[in-house]
């Protein structure tokens, strides 16, 4: 890690077990309930923790930091491109910052703080944030009792309801699944209050020792990849660092990628039962953005004391979701198996009945909606920026979703369809895009050629695209005030044959204001997608490359005016491949 630190930080330093056989000839009437974890071991600094991670304690976290550096954490991040492409240097590693922070009124200095999160959670003006703490001293010369060494603090910037991270969790807990605990925290930055954050405990070795009462096992993270030889070396081996032996996930890769119907072989490497458990829970709460919807944002840890992987869930702020987003082929609440394991015990019967029998258990034992509703608004209490709009969609969903679930749950089940993986001939084409526009901010469901004049210069499938400037029209505003806030400018034209195009830009509400930005992750990028009647083919995104506003405000029919200049990188043909 590269550590900066500069003068003005001294200054403000100074100033203050399951058996491998478990599924052998079992029907989905004897599918096993969840397995306990290991007794946790009581000590006075678990009861510590369980008091800052206290789901009615709103943390109180206050940082200082040099403001330039601040600035520079803030812009800091993979680039879109590279996340796609996978150009991007793979040890790619954030800054930490040298820093001063208070938790709950009690001071510490020299705290390494750092920006955190890949793609979604890249956001410039509420960056999620890491805090070390290993190396500090408290304000009065000493420990002060602190029982922890890091914080970790999402952002929630998907989810302005700030609760679906902790329900998740909580869900998935109760399902007896290894699962960090939860709450919020207020963050306040140089003054600067960013509002309410999730708190989550990082998966450390005091996480470890509460799920399994021992953290020698190996750890990896995942992001964005699967047990698949090609992506073995793209998980993260968190701890054990010095020995770096990896042949636990070798021998698990191997066994995932075995042909032929699942045996011993996986049993004797994965708790089957315990990823049932884990994988019924990802799709009870809707975690799309898990390991079985998308291949993303999970842990596993080798048990030491079973000598097999569990599966730990992660960046749970997308859950409650009906669906995967552009996936139209696969619309059933009853399945996520878009991943490796989940689609091969999805894809043989008595594992598919199991798996279907465990989920139905799970949503009449766990799904009670008053209960979580009730939950729902004790959380949204403590977050006084929590959109009430978000709230009661998420609330509709709650109320409904056990029951939906259930019925679906008595059809017939549906059969997993695996998108193909091969990219499109277009996947990787980049070329310019100019896009100008004067319009005003309003309602995104009343546009109309009077709302403005846009013109916009690029290119698709390696052509120059002609659109006459009289053809376009959008206007500005936001897309989904039930979900969140981001504002967006809407441009729309019409091939000859009736397809449409849809040109849009995305920009937090922070920065919704004159002044130049750079193009900034998922947060401040474009899209381009192509309409054709009621279905919709998306072709890429606008990214590496500033936004201009001359005006810009939220207030309803105030003129937006500026243009964009930055590059499209296409992931799929406008044309039909």
């Amino acid at each position: 890690m590269r550590l900066r630190s500069r003068g003005s930080v001294l200054a403000l330093v100074a100033a203050g077990a399951v058996g491998c056989s478990d599924d052998a000839g079992r029907g989905p009437e004897t599918a096993p309930a969840a397995t306990p974890a290991a007794p946790e071991r009581r000590t006075p600094a678990a009861d510590a923790l369980d008091t800052l991670y206290a789901r009615d304690h709103l943390v109180e976290i206050a940082i200082e930091l040099d403001p330039t550096d601040w600035n520079e954490l803030r812009g800091e991040g993979r680039g879109l491109f590279d996340g796609f492409l996978e150009l991007g240097d793979e040890t790619f590693e954030f800054t930490e910052f040298a820093s001063v922070a208070s938790v709950d009124g009690q001071r510490y200095t020299n705290v390494s703080i750092r920006k955190k999160g890949y793609l979604g959670s890249l956001s410039r003006p509420r960056p999620s944030l890491k805090l070390d703490f290993g190396e500090v001293e408290a304000a009065s010369g000493a420990e002060a009792g602190r029982v922890f060494e890091r914080l970790t603090l999402n952002n929630n910037r998907g989810d302005n309801t700030r609760a679906r991270t902790c329900l998740a969790y909580d869900l998935f807990a109760k399902a007896g699944v290894p699962t960090p605990r939860c709450n919020l925290a207020h963050v306040v930055v140089n003054g600067e209050d960013l509002g309410t954050y999730s708190n989550v405990e990082p998966i450390k070795k005091p996480m470890l020792s509460r799920n399994f009462g021992d953290d020698s096992g190996n750890l990896y993270e995942g992001q964005l990849i699967d047990l698949v030889v090609e992506d073995e070396p793209k998980f993260q081996l968190k701890n054990n660092e010095e020995t770096g032996d990896r042949s636990d996930l070798r021998r698990l890769i191997d066994a995932a990628s075995a042909g032929g119907p699942v045996g011993e072989r996986l049993g004797e490497v994965l708790d089957v039962g315990r990823f049932r458990e884990f994988w019924a829970a990802e799709t009870l709460t809707g975690h799309w953005d898990g390991y079985a919807g998308n291949r993303n944002n999970f842990y596993l840890y080798d048990n030491p004391a079973t000598g097999r992987f569990e599966f730990i869930p992660w960046g749970t702020d997308g859950a409650f979701a009906t669906g995967i987003p552009g996936d139209g082929a696969n619309t059933s609440e009853t399945v996520f198996a878009r991943a490796l394991l989940a689609n091969r015990l999805y894809n043989q019967p008595d594992q598919r009945a199991l798996f279907r029998g465990r989920l139905g258990a799970l949503n009449d034992s766990l799904w009670d909606a008053p209960a979580l509703i009730r939950e729902l608004h004790r959380i949204v209490r403590l977050a006084p920026d929590a959109l009430p709009d978000a709230v009661a969609a998420l609330e509709e969903h709650l109320e409904a979703h056990g029951t939906k679930l259930r019925t679906a749950l008595r059809a017939k089940a549906p059969e997993w369809v695996q998108l193909e993986n091969t990219p499109s001939p277009c996947f990787g084409t980049i070329s310019g895009v100019h896009f100008e526009f004067s319009t005003d901010y309003g309602n995104l469901d009343d546009l109309g050629p009077e709302l403005g004049r846009f013109t916009a210069d690029l290119s698709l499938d390696g052509s120059a695209l002609a659109v006459e400037a009289s053809a376009w029209f959008g206007r500005a505003g936001v897309e989904n005030p039930r979900a969140d806030n981001l504002v967006v400018l809407r441009a729309l034209s019409f091939f000859e044959d009736g397809r449409g195009l849809l040109l849009q830009v995305g920009i937090p509400p922070e920065e919704f204001s004159p002044g130049t930005r750079t193009l900034h992750g998922f947060e401040t990028a474009g899209l381009i997608v192509i309409l054709d009647g009621e279905h919709s083919r998306f072709v890429g995104f606008i990214s590496e490359g500033t936004l201009e506003l001359d005006a810009a405000s939220t207030v309803a029919g105030a003129p937006v005016i500026g243009r964009l200049d930055g590059k499209l990188l296409q992931t799929g043909c406008a044309e039909l491949d």
